[in-house]
């Protein structure tokens, strides 16, 4: 992992770019074959960069994508009977079936479990031999052989309540069935880096040589990509169409020879069903039938569930390169992440939700000036970075809220837009005229003529311990933070536990402990307090709620309406950690050096940046749904556009490679002792140098500013000099399956 940056370098970046522009004397079609690479050349702003004359053509890649309407409708079947464990990738779970998706099934009742290997199924299976466990196998030749490894051990050790839907494609005929179409447009491809690790690259000579195009093998970073698209440009000018392996450091022509041997022997190539293309013969794998026992389709007799596309979504044609995703007439109205028609609009590698998480606003990110903020937006390397075409989104509509689930499911919870859904048209409007307008983490009430903050919140952590802290840590530090951001120094404290029958009592007494030494440390009391008991299986060990009372400083006036163009957002320091501490530990996750939660109370810090004598706008802490929550909620509140610059962002190294393996977002991961501030241009430098005196400022950075430009939404600028839209996330963000 200690390569990623290196590998993301603008300078070395646009090299390459000069490069490939002193190639080009033509127009040229390129597709990329993985959806992973899709997403990093949006991410990046690649496509922005390349000469006029390049044009990307998005290929079927996607491993979720192109899993059929029919095999999703079989994986809702199966996950809604009451014996059966599901199991899955985070990707699979809001894929659309025909009525439903798995999360709709799981707020239903159904077991539906999300794991980061299919041996964890399998380990399920085994503890729990009086119920079916089933995992969803999907993907193209990178995920095959661990479900073949898993099918294997499942037959090796007699486990005869597991079984695998598999749904297994493979890239070399795609491309052929591509090349054959008669629309075809496609003059070359960037082959999977990841595919060939497993398979080598001995099918491609014979590809390039039948249809005279040149493949090349490449990665999913940056650099990677623009040296793919280099080597390719170069082979097109020259008339060549060769094989060619631009990513040596993992991929051997002969591939993983043992994977391999596995593949053979647990499954058999066979004609496959791709969503939105249809039938390709031989293009898929199937168990053999020493191993047919394990087939969940047979198991559970669902192979004769068929069903129709929706009529009006093109996501076949944008797998097959014909149209953009934008070119859809549903794209950004009918379908959006959040009421997906088609899998390309929910997958974290599909082609749709690329362009409308980055490119549904394109834009050239302001210039830097006195009024707007002291903010350096010059990218590094010299890199053209306007952008080619103007997506447009006139009559861009919302879904209807809470249309698509009629119960409450974990997404309602993230911190997102499914939290704001919630909120807004179902509690507001039952709240009716009893609820102030303002519900904010904090309320400013004025008693005697003193102001005072008040804020509640409940926590229900798991686990309940994790590196840095506990529960009970973040009930004291997460109510404590609420008031301070309204420029309060908290007081006092409530605290209610909602215990689960059956938990050890040693464990609520280091939670109580932790939060009592936490109250201490923050200098507030805890003054009242609730018990209540749950039965066993209907709690989680512990939930806590916190409320609190402070007093708000005289000189704040802090509020996210306040937010004006000019203004200077300022992060204190590290993006990410309480997340990926939670996270790792909860699923036994292992990176190089231990990631500690951040959990911290943040009022002394605050009074710091008010001793300054700054006018500070707004403060918030960015904890469920991260900093992009927090910066499109203020965005949308304000009603200004808010502009970053990717290269200030203070992420540490173990966190970004955390997130680059699970397919996350770090910007949306939790904070628990991190906050934003917009102040004033002129207040920046002082509120900043405050901050940094600070123990918990140290590491503050400048990362972006408040703008005239795209109100109510927040653009970022790429470390390579492109532009990409940073979106409120949908719900809880789940790890990708490659």
């Amino acid at each position: 992992m200690k390569y990623l940056d290196e590998f993301s370098n603008p300078e070395l970046a646009g090299k390459l770019v000069d490069q490939i522009r002193a190639a080009t004397t033509r127009r040229w079609a390129i597709m990329e074959v993985c959806g992973g690479q899709t997403h990093s050349i949006i991410r990046h702003g690649i496509d922005q960069l390349l000469p006029d004359e390049i044009e990307m053509i998005h290929g079927p890649g996607c491993p979720v994508c192109v899993t059929p309407l029919e095999m999703i409708d079989k994986a809702l079947e199966i996950a809604s009977r009451p014996d059966v464990i599901f199991c899955s990738f985070g990707d699979m779970l809001r894929v659309p079936g025909s009525k439903k998706d798995l999360f709709r099934i799981k707020s239903e009742g159904g077991d539906i479990r999300v794991v980061y290997s299919p041996l964890d199924a399998l380990t399920i299976a085994r503890e729990n031999p009086d119920r079916q466990v089933v995992f969803f196998g999907i993907g193209f030749e990178t995920t095959a052989p661990a479900n073949a490894m898993t099918v294997y051990q499942a037959k090796r050790l007699a486990v005869k309540n597991f079984s695998l839907l598999v749904s297994h494609v493979l890239v070399p005929p795609a491309i052929a069935a591509i090349m054959e179409s008669p629309t075809c447009r496609v003059q070359a491809f960037l082959a999977a880096g990841h595919v060939c690790c497993v398979m080598g690259t001995e099918e491609y000579p014979e590809l390039t040589e039948k249809y005279q195009i040149p493949i090349v093998v490449t990665g999913f970073e940056p650099l990677d990509i623009l040296e793919g698209i280099r080597r390719t440009v170069i082979q097109l000018e020259s008339g060549r169409h060769e094989l060619e392996n631009a990513y040596p450091r993992a991929v051997q022509a002969e591939g993983n020879l043992p994977a391999r041997a596995m593949l053979q022997d647990v499954f058999e190539v066979a004609d496959r069903s791709w969503r939105g293309i249809g039938m390709i013969p031989q293009s898929g794998w199937r168990l053999s039938p020493a191993y047919r026992e394990f087939d969940a389709e047979h198991r559970f007799s669902v192979t004769g569930i068929h069903t129709a596309e929706s009529e009006i979504c093109r996501s076949g044609e944008v797998l097959q390169g014909m149209i953009k995703p934008h070119e859809c007439a549903a794209f950004g109205k009918e379908c959006t992440p959040r009421n997906p028609l088609g899998a390309t609009m929910v997958s974290s590698e599909g082609a749709c939700a690329a362009y409308y998480l980055y490119r549904r606003l394109e834009v050239t990110m302001p210039e830097t000036s006195p009024e707007k903020a002291t903010i350096d937006t010059e990218p590094k390397a010299t890199i053209d970075t306007e952008p080619k075409a103007t997506i447009d989104i006139e009559a861009w509509v919302c879904p209807m809220p809470l249309r698509d689930s009629p119960n409450i499911v974990m997404g309602h919870g993230g911190g997102g837009a499914m939290s704001g859904e919630l909120i807004e048209h179902l509690f507001l409007p039952a709240f009716g005229s009893a609820a102030d307008a303002g519900m904010g983490d904090a309320a400013v009430i004025e008693v005697n003529g003193v102001r005072l903050a008040f804020s509640t919140d409940s926590f229900v952590v798991k686990p309940m311990v994790f590196p840095g802290g506990s529960i009970g840590d973040l009930a004291v530090n997460g109510t404590v933070n609420d008031l301070a951001m309204a420029g309060a120094r908290p007081l006092v404290l409530s605290t209610a536990f909602i215990l689960e029958e059956g938990t050890p009592l040693d464990q609520i007494a280091h939670v109580a402990q932790a939060l009592g030494t936490a109250a201490l440390a923050a200098g507030v009391k805890l003054v009242t307090g609730d018990t209540k008991v749950v039965d066993s299986g209907h709690g989680d060990a512990v939930f806590i709620n916190t409320a609190g009372i402070g007093i708000v400083d005289d000189r704040a006036d802090i509020r996210p309406q306040r937010a004006t163009p000019g203004d200077v957002v300022i992060v204190s320091g590290d993006i990410g950690v309480h997340g990926v501490a939670v996270m790792s530990c909860r699923e036994g996750l292992e990176f190089a050096t231990t990631v500690a939660s951040d959990t911290a109370p943040l009022h002394g810090l605050v009074a710091a940046m008010l001793d300054t004598g700054a006018d500070v706008h707004v403060l918030r802490d960015p904890t469920r749904g991260g900093v992009a929550a927090t910066l499109n909620e203020i965005a949308k509140i304000a009603e200004v556009g808010i502009a970053l610059d990717e290269r200030t962002f203070p992420i540490p190294a173990e966190v970004r490679d955390a997130c680059g393996l699970l397919g996350l977002d770090p910007l949306q991961v939790a904070n628990e002792g991190k906050l934003l501030a917009f102040v004033p241009s002129g207040d920046a430098d002082r509120v900043l140098a405050a901050m940094h005196d600070h123990p918990l400022g140290i590491r503050a950075a400048v990362i972006g500013a408040c703008v005239h430009e795209h109100p109510g939404m927040v653009v970022a600028r790429t470390a390579l000099g492109g532009t990409r839209v940073v979106d409120l996330p949908i719900g809880e963000q789940l790890p990708r399956i490659c």
